[in-house]
């Protein structure tokens, strides 16, 4: 296979040994190749081993193979070529394909250098350039073949790539096309798999019910790197800013960080935000939009970017990111996928959200239940104190919505009533039917003036209760006025003071008896000196009574005895009215009046002893219930 002398040189017989050997090294090639490619069904390793092979066999220095992944040609695989010139060749869109990756070429410097191929490959100092392209053979119901990617080599000898080399590589191609359908095929199964797996995880940790923390961990750990995510990044949004609340990343290494580990330009963000559509970064190093923080990734090269917005409800809560080390075209499968994916971790932490909205809800809901309950308890217990303390001091309230007319009295007012305060009608006009007939008015006049002027009354009147017994009752209200001044609310207090005016009527007794003992010296004196007088007119009467001519003065005698007697009379008289604990006679009277009267009948004496009085009444003093005679004594 080495000899490369013209057939005219060879010795008879030669030509037949020769073609033998190129023959068997073939085979022993062949079977080479398909020996190890039998070893491995992934894709990239058969590259790997296709490409090692070849390059050996064909002692070339450098070589690729090209694979079509989607709407590209994109080199998967590689021998020798500097980084520089690999830059060049990366990946082609299959309208702009170079016509050598389509069908079988070879280039030597020395004979033709065409356009299609950079110029930068010759500068390498590659002398010699073949291609052979990888198709899958034409079968029932196809059209034509189906390229499926192709094969480069390149050296910088130039006689390299002999026409029987060509020949064997040829040969070699469909072989090589099946091995690597067949790895396709098998991935692509594989990563359906996987894809499938990582969706079922997904959804389990929806329907588990797990954390934020889980979810993002499932997410980050599952997604493996033969879907072509050898880093993946998750960032959550901070509501109405529109930016990273929370970001969680896997490098390349396997290790998480929570740190920001690349910031996105405003562009892209609204490509997220507002479009909510997939981004592709073919190269991120000549792609500004997305700028990585070198020193929280720990120096790893980032080379091609996979955005996904997290939309819920037609609204963008955040982004998951797909992020390799190698150049790479997305397929449209994977693309799908990772939209997928996208949709089920948006929805698995929205459930999250809510679901801890709902539970923080809950708990908060439980805390103001509780409150409820307690403010409950403590309203109940203030109510069963505020109606012992009303019990205790004869006391009540009243609640009156003057728009609506509705009335609401308390129990301790009930019990003053005498009836169950549930019972009550809740009218105006049912609260006056408890006052008693005679000041009614009185207490009607009072509730007007406190609506239209003063705004509160205290006043003192008598109740009726349903079994006819009355009490004497000491109420207080206030009104309370909108912003208008119109009057809203009134509340008002009721305290039974019957039991008081019972007693200040019989300490008033006390004190007139107290003063019976005081007066008695004075009183028997009074009565005294009458009696003498009428046992000194009785015994001039009697001593007289038969003469004819004294009957004038035994009629002055018994004249004089008649007024003793009558002063006796009146003096007694005025004891018994002090002493008798007579029911008083109460009723709605002017204090002032009652003032002056006592004033009027006690002024001769003052005169006669040289007291002099002056008075000086407030203008509107309110009326009193009492008894004008009583009120009156001294």
């Amino acid at each position: 296979m080495n000899d490369r002398t013209s057939n005219k040189n060879c010795v008879p017989g030669s030509r037949e040994k020769a073609t033998i050997l190129r023959q068997k090294e073939d085979l022993a090639a062949r079977g080479r190749i398909i020996s190890r490619l039998l070893t491995t069904f992934d894709l990239q390793e058969r590259l790997e081993t296709i490409l090692e092979e070849v390059t050996a066999f064909l002692r070339a220095e450098f070589g690729g193979i090209y694979l079509r992944e989607e709407e590209r040609a994109v080199l998967r695989s590689w021998i020798g070529l500097s980084p520089r010139l690999r830059s060049h060749l990366v990946s082609f869109p299959l309208a702009e394909m170079p016509g050598w990756m389509t069908g079988a070429c070879l280039f030597r410097l020395n004979e033709d250098k065409p356009e299609e191929i950079p110029g930068l490959v010759w500068k390498e100092g590659i002398q010699a350039f073949v291609s052979i392209p990888l198709k899958i053979p034409e079968y029932k119901g196809q059209d034509e073949n189906d390229w499926i990617g192709t094969i480069f080599l390149a050296g910088k000898r130039e006689d390299a790539f002999a026409g029987h080399e060509m020949e064997t590589l040829r040969r070699m191609a469909d072989h090589l096309s099946f091995a690597v359908d067949h790895s396709r095929a098998y991935q692509d199964a594989r990563e359906r798999l996987s894809r499938l797996e990582v969706l079922r995880d997904i959804d389990q940790a929806i329907i588990g019910r797990r954390s934020l923390q889980e979810i993002l961990r499932v997410v980050l750990e599952r997604v493996p790197t033969e879907l072509g995510a050898d880093a993946v990044a998750v960032s959550l949004m901070n509501g109405e800013q529109e930016r990273p609340e929370i970001f969680a990343m896997r490098l390349p290494n396997g290790t998480v960080i929570e740190e920001e580990a690349f910031s996105l330009a405003e562009s892209l963000l609204h490509w997220f935000m507002e479009r909510r559509e997939t981004v592709i970064i073919f190269e991120l190093a000549k792609d500004p939009r997305l700028q990585m923080h070198r020193d929280r990734i720990h120096g790893f090269r980032l080379s091609s970017y996979l955005g996904v917005p997290l939309v819920v409800a037609d609204k963008t809560i955040g982004v998951l990111h797909i992020l390799t080390c190698e150049p790479k075209v997305f397929e449209r499968e994977a693309v799908a996928f990772f939209e997928t994916m996208a949709g089920q971790v948006a929805i698995a932490i929205e459930n999250v959200r809510l679901f801890e909205t709902s539970r923080r809800q809950g708990l908060e809901l439980e805390k103001k239940v509780a409150e409820l309950e307690e403010s409950k308890r403590r309203l109940l217990d203030s109510r069963a104190r505020l109606s012992e303390a009303e019990r205790i001091a004869c006391i009540g309230n009243w609640d009156w919505r003057i728009e609506e007319n509705d009335m609401r009295l308390s129990e301790g007012l009930g019990v003053i009533l005498g009836r169950d305060a549930e019972e009550f009608d809740g009218t105006f006009k049912a609260a006056m039917h408890l006052i008693h007939p005679e000041d009614r008015e009185f207490v009607k006049q009072a509730v007007t003036d406190a609506l239209h002027k003063r705004g509160s009354f205290d006043i003192e009147h008598r109740l009726v209760l349903s079994d006819g017994t009355q009490k004497t009752v000491r109420q207080r209200a206030q009104v309370f006025f909108d912003e208008p001044n119109h009057p809203r609310r009134m509340f008002g207090t009721i305290q039974d003071v019957t039991r008081e005016k019972e007693m200040e009527i019989a300490l008033i007794q006390q004190e007139k008896m107290a003063s019976l003992g005081h007066l008695a010296a004075g009183i028997a004196h009074e009565i005294r000196n009458p009696l003498s007088g009428i046992n000194v007119c009785l015994d001039t009467i009697g001593e007289n009574l038969d003469d004819p001519d004294r009957r004038d003065d035994i009629e002055e005698l018994i004249s004089e005895a008649k007024n003793a007697t009558e002063k006796i009379e009146a003096v007694v008289k005025h004891v018994m009215d002090l002493a008798a604990p007579d029911k008083p006679s109460m009723r709605r009277i002017n204090i002032s009046e009652a003032i002056q009267e006592a004033i009027l009948l006690s002024s001769a004496t003052l005169r006669k002893s040289g007291i002099g009085l002056e008075t000086d009444f407030a203008a509107a003093i309110p009326p009193v219930f009492a008894d004008l005679r009583l009120i009156e004594q001294v």
